[in-house]
């Protein structure tokens, strides 16, 4: 590895020098070794994609009965189908790309120009030209365009967000590393490309380009990734399946029925059409998309943002989430929480970049004269310090380094601002910080006056100071007061706060202040406790997802320390396993799949891309569906991997929104418990639907079949096509508009393993199909009978006569699926109840009801679907027969009402069946 090897080894490897390369050097390397540049995988054309959409089986049997339809004369239907078809593969079509779109992204964060050393003096050249042994000149706000080894840095601190999801800008230096298997974010000599340099500067060695880099590494692992399909998708394909075998299987045995009975070619023809017709749900896939849609925009409401639409129901299906720490958990907002000062320590209200707070003790507020007596400390905090606010309306943000940030908030809270006593005190020099140093001076003056303030770690102040302000005045720092301040510093760490240390000095009207050898003898002021905190309303959303039987894995760059200690604010846990990323390089699958089978929580910590990825595909492995949180570039590979990718809308980088199927608008945690729980409402639902659809092919399957004795169908293809596209997509999407049941959250994720098409749900929808088409047929007979029809008479759908008769059928199918609505919507109560409950479906069942009577009675409708007015006799008959098929169904659902309890408790996870 570079970061354990000296700068000499690798520039003598790379066969350069501190002069650079020569132009002639450079040319062959490009040559040899190619441009640096983030390769796109080759694209998948647009025609392909948009045929790709017509393939699965749900979209095969559309495309048969628009076929079918267009063969039988019926264009209207076959136009209205084909339709259908074009939209729903349209909508697919825009979900793809992804990847394209990710490393698009991941290709605008390289900087086009830069500046290296070539032929002894500095050029500046394309980005692309960067070869393997450039040296690389950077300066404070460059973005970092290679992989390089720091040879010499000034002050380098790097904002290495895109690559590790920390925020916090990180020290770096030139020293070698003796440790090995480091991971990306424990490398704190080398730079890696997407990082920039927030303050300082440096000169480096590149050592890797293009693809070879840690981006390029990110965007071969995003390219490279298939989409895995979602619980939908995979029970859609199920019942396609499903659907096909019956539609094959029973038109074969009605051809043979139809051959036995000696029926015609062309009357065989019509029966093996019509179980096709009656079959096939038109408009499932249509109504599908857009329950999906409606619940996209109520996710909306609640700050998440589907980008997939089969992310919506994915959502309710999660088992694990592994989160990030920093803008998710917490609010990312550095915040001053202690105060160790004049021997005594004080709280400090509020969290964030929020100005209202104050300082208390013993949890009351401090008097002004003990705030008073603050004021030296918080000045000191505000003078050494370079970073500043801005404030807006209804924010505040920090310019600069985030720690520093807090210190001007914490003397904001005071009513003392930096702005003021930056001029009363203007900075003359400043003694920067460094790893070795671990602290920063700087030198101000005040009149004649000359002073110097010091902050950084405790133990590295303490050794500079031979002083402390006690009481107004100065005390000798002794052994037991030191004892005091180191009790009280690990006290603050233990909490996984940062904690730092401030002192002062007068140094008199001389001067020599650029004399490094003034750092002694400093008068200590005391300490402050750092932490970002965690987000309100995180909490409640742990418990909430931990009663809803969901796992949840911290995944950070950050610190372990931290992580612990902030898992236990937010009720994750408070001893939990945590495994480094450093640990990870060493550890074999087998033992992180027993880690993360064995804890409801865990924490890892220190890690790097290919570790995150470690864990999607590992949960995964483990039969999980994961959703990983992610803001940064390290983040594209596992957010495109989990089942549901999660990126944060505010913070987070175009590549992980990109690769992302959600975006949260709020970054919040508690916004992807809402959508889970959105999500489980929206697959109750659609269980509800689909049932209440298919119950009804049901009932025209039987119409047909319970029909062939007659030697004529009791439903017309058309008149299948208006049930399926008129009257069934209404209230289908009323009971997808259903109000959650009671205690949604309260039971573990449904078992990926049960599909909806189980065996209670198919003894219903055949039950309910079986005596809807009884009733349908047993209309259609007395109609035919009661105009005088007798057994072997042959009738066309021309015949008025017949046209009649189907027309009951119609009127007995669409009147019993008022009922069926309702049962479908709550099995477990009365069909005669809960009217109220749902509105939605009143209003969609009356809308079926005026479908049937313009089917009925409108001349349009009756030339335009081949039907005939039904008379009183008729309406009676039917009435009464829909009032005892009512009656039946609800004795049914009463005999089976214990078996439908049994089978919703087996619907949720066993405590085994995942990690």
């Amino acid at each position: 590895m570079f970061y354990n090897r000296s700068i000499d080894d690798l520039l003598k490897e790379y066969k350069s020098s501190l002069a650079g390369l020569s132009s002639d050097e450079a040319r062959k390397r490009l040559a040899e070794f190619g441009y640096n540049k983030i390769e796109a995988k080759k694209k998948t054309s647009l025609i392909k994609v948009f045929f790709m959409q017509f393939v699965d089986y749900l979209a095969l049997m559309l495309v048969v009965a628009s076929t079918l339809s267009f063969v039988l004369g019926s264009l209207i239907e076959g136009a209205v189908i084909a339709g259908i078809v074009v939209l729903n593969a349209t909508i697919s079509f825009f979900q793809e790309f992804k990847a394209e779109k990710a490393i698009e992204a991941l290709q605008k964060m390289v900087p086009q120009k830069t500046t290296v050393v070539r032929n002894n003096s500095q050029q500046i050249i394309d980005v692309s030209e960067i070869v393997q042994g450039d040296i690389l000149v950077l300066e404070e706000g460059n973005k970092i365009p290679a992989d390089a080894r720091l040879i010499k840095t000034n002050s380098l601190y790097t904002n290495d967000f895109a690559l590790t999801g920390e925020s916090e800008p990180q020290i770096k230096f030139s020293d070698i590393i003796e440790e090995k298997n480091l991971s990306v974010t424990e490398i704190d000599n080398m730079v890696f490309m997407g990082m920039s340099v927030s303050t300082g500067n440096a000169i480096a060695l590149v050592v890797g380009t293009g693809m070879n880099t840690e981006f390029g590494k990110i965007a071969h692992l995003t390219t490279d990734l298939k989409t895995e399909l979602s619980p939908l998708q995979v029970e859609v394909t199920h019942i396609g399946k499903i659907v096909s075998k019956l539609i094959f299987g029973l038109s074969s045995v009605i051809a043979i029925i139809g051959f036995l009975m000696h029926y015609g070619l062309l009357e065989n023809i019509k029966f093996t059409i019509g179980i096709a017709a009656s079959l096939v749900p038109e408009g499932l896939p249509a109504t599908i998309s857009l329950v999906l849609a409606i619940a996209v925009q109520r996710m909306a409401k609640k700050k998440a943002i589907i980008k997939k639409l089969s992310a919506v129901e994915t959502m309710g299906c999660i088992t694990a989430i592994a989160t990030d720490k920093t803008g998710t958990l917490t609010k990312n907002e550095m915040t001053a929480k202690e105060v160790f000062f004049n021997n005594q320590s004080y709280h400090i209200k509020g969290v964030g970049y929020n100005l209202g707070g104050e300082f208390q003790q013993n949890g009351k507020k401090i008097s002004t004269k003990e705030l008073n007596d603050l004021d030296l400390f918080l000045k000191a905090a505000v003078l050494c310090n370079n970073a500043h606010l801005n404030r807006y309306k209804n924010k505040t943000e920090v310019i600069g380094d985030q720690t520093e940030g807090a210190l001007i908030m914490m003397a904001e809270k005071a009513g003392i601002k930096k702005e003021d006593f930056d001029k009363k005190f203007p900075e003359k020099f400043e003694i920067a910080f460094s790893s070795e140093r671990k602290k920063m001076s700087t030198v101000n003056k005040a009149g004649s006056q000359y002073f110097i303030f010091s902050k950084g770690a405790p133990q590295e102040i303490i050794k500079i100071c031979n002083k402390i302000w006690l009481n107004g005045k100065e005390a000798t720092l002794n052994k037991t007061i030191i004892k005091e301040i180191e009790d009280k510093n690990n006290e603050y760490a233990s909490n996984a706060m940062r904690v730092l240390a401030i002192a002062y000095k007068p140094i008199g009207k001389k001067n020599n202040y650029i004399d490094k050898e003034i750092e002694k003898d400093l008068i200590f002021l005391g300490l402050v406790a750092i932490i970002d905190p965690p987000r309100e309303e995180v909490k409640y959303a742990v418990a909430l997802a931990k009663k809803a039987g969901i796992k949840i894995f911290m995944v950070t760059g950050d610190y372990s320390l931290t992580g612990q200690a902030i898992a236990g604010k937010i009720g994750l846990g408070e001893n939990l396993t945590i495994v480094t990323g450093t640990e990870l390089n060493h550890l074999s699958d087998s033992k992180i799949l027993s880690i993360l089978k064995n804890n409801d929580s865990a924490i890892f910590s220190r890690v790097a891309p290919e570790h995150k990825m470690r864990i999607v595909k590992l949960l995964q492995k483990l039969e999980n569906i994961v959703a990983v949180t992610g803001d940064g570039v390290n983040d594209a590979p596992a957010l495109k991997k989990a089942n549901v990718g999660i990126a944060m809308g505010i913070t987070g980088t175009d590549v992980s929104k990109e690769a992302a199927s959600v975006v949260l608008t709020d970054d919040s945690f508690a916004s992807i418990i809402s959508a889970i729980k959105e999500g489980r409402i929206v697959y109750s639902n659609m269980k509800k639907f689909i049932k209440y659809v298919f119950s009804h092919n049901f009932s025209e399957l039987f119409s047909i079949v319970l029909s062939i004795p007659l030697g004529v169908t009791a439903l017309t293809p058309i008149l299948i096509f208006v049930i399926d596209l008129g009257s069934d997509i209404p209230p289908s999407l009323a009971l997808s508009l259903d109000p959650e049941e009671p205690g949604v959250m309260d039971k573990p994720p449904r078992n990926q393993k049960k599909k909806i098409f189980n065996k209670q749900m198919m003894r219903d929808m055949i039950f309910v199909g079986l005596m809807t088409g009884i009733f349908a047929v047993a209309f259609f007979t007395f109609v035919l009978v009661n105009g005088g029809w007798q057994w072997g008479t042959k009738l066309t759908t021309n015949d008025y006569l017949y046209q009649h008769a189907t027309t009951a059928t119609f009127a007995g199918i669409i009147l019993a699926q008022f009922f069926n609505s309702y049962y479908c919507r709550a099995p477990l109560s009365s069909i005669f109840k809960g009217f109220r409950e749902n509105k939605k479906l009143i209003k969609a069942n009356l809308f079926s009801l005026f479908l049937l009577l313009n089917v009925a009675y409108n001349p349009i409708f009756n030339k335009l679907f081949a039907t005939a007015p039904l008379n009183f006799i008729d309406w009676i008959v039917i009435l009464t027969g829909i009032i005892i098929f009512a009656i039946i169904l609800e004795i049914y659902r009463i005999l089976t009402k214990p078996k439908t309890i049994s089978t919703i408790k087996n619907d949720s996870l066993s405590a085994n069946n995942h990690a």
